[in-house]
Order: C-alpha cells, then structure tokens, then sequence
C-alpha cells in the first residue's frame, strides 16, 4: 500500500469488500462514498506525489479501513470484542480523517470548507 500507484488498487479492494459488509452498512456507505471521491482525485497523482506526508497519512487511513472490513468481513456476529456502538465510533472517525484528508488536499480555503460543512 506505500506506492502511489497501488492507492488506486488498495481503495477499489475496500470499497469491493465494504459493499459486502452487512453491519453498519449505513457507517460503510459514507466510507465508500468519500473513498471512491478519494479515488476519482487521485487521477491527478501529481498533487499528491509532491504531499508525502499526506500519502502517508492516507496509507494510515487506509490501513486502518482495511482492517475494520476484513474483521467485519470475516465475523459480523464477534468483532474482534468490539461493541456496535464501538464499531460505529470508529467508522464516524475513520470516515472524518478521510473528509480533513480529502480537505487539506485543497488549495482554495472556500473548498476546504464547503468540504468540511458537507461532512456535518
């Protein structure tokens, strides 16, 4: 996943295997609209290919949205002991560091906070 070119990949493998999740479907939903958003941007690799940091922040967030569908994915009925309530926190989380991510990638501070006032 540390490659820019392989971001792309990782993002459709999520969005894929997020879609077949059956808990917190609505939580998901979110997560995959801003990621395939995400994804259509990245067309433009060369913005993103000069913000090192922000491609290893992406690859965090990715990391960890992987993680969340493949426990989901793997066991709806025990995830890993987390609560439902638990589950949703995190998605709600996971799904504000893809909007300040997707915002910070923006130039025109009236973008950033139309981006962020969307996400309310």
């Amino acid at each position: 996943m540390a490659s820019l070119e392989s971001i792309p990949t990782t993002i459709d493998d999520i969005i894929q295997r997020a879609n077949e999740v059956k808990v917190c479907q609505d939580h998901f939903k979110l997560i995959t609209t801003s990621l395939a958003r995400l994804r259509n941007e990245l067309n433009d690799a060369v913005k993103l290919s000069d913000q090192i940091h922000s491609k290893q922040d992406l690859t965090q967030i990715l990391k960890a949205i992987h993680e969340i569908v493949t426990s989901c994915s793997q066991n709806e009925n025990n995830l890993n002991g987390m609560t439902y309530n638990d589950l949703k926190s995190v998605l709600f989380r996971l799904q504000f560091r893809l909007i300040e991510h997707e915002a910070n990638t923006k130039d025109d501070y009236q973008l950033r906070a139309e981006i962020l006032s969307n996400a309310y």
